[in-house]
């Protein structure tokens, strides 16, 4: 069963163009969302993803000894600020909140599946699990 991105969640102008098609035209019942398989929310994502192939096309063109360099010393908070800034270009033409850390649980299948099988955390613990994964890190 596909999941939905309701409609308080996504940017205003993707639910006025959702309005318009004949799926939510010819609804028997009101639509509060919009399935995250939609073919306009793929579309909106496809893009958002060419923009950071290009963007990451463009880093490597400098030169590959010092991008590689650079990915090298990168610290836990370097890549943290790199992912949401890539969550933020991914998901601008789909999300009213991207790019920054999220205030609710998420889960794929069940939310026990998501802890156990996943490993993902609740929205409340992404702070203490980051700085604790850090740690490892430095």
């Amino acid at each position: 069963m596909p999941e939905f991105y309701l409609s308080s969640d996504v940017v205003r102008n993707l639910w006025a163009e959702y309005q318009r098609t004949p799926e939510f035209k010819n609804s028997k019942y009101p639509l509060v969302g919009i399935r995250q398989d939609h073919p306009i929310i793929v579309k909106r994502e496809e893009d958002g993803l060419d923009r950071i192939l290009k963007t990451l096309k463009q880093e490597l063109s400098n030169t590959n000894v010092l991008y590689l360099r650079k990915l090298q010393e990168r610290r836990a908070s370097h890549w943290l600020k790199e992912w949401l800034t890539y969550h933020k270009t991914l998901f601008s033409r789909v999300l009213r909140v991207c790019g920054v850390f999220r205030r609710k649980d998420v889960w794929f299948d069940t939310l026990e599946a998501s802890e156990k099988d996943y490993k993902i955390p609740q929205w409340s613990f992404v702070p203490s699990k980051l700085e604790k994964e850090s740690k490892k890190l430095a």
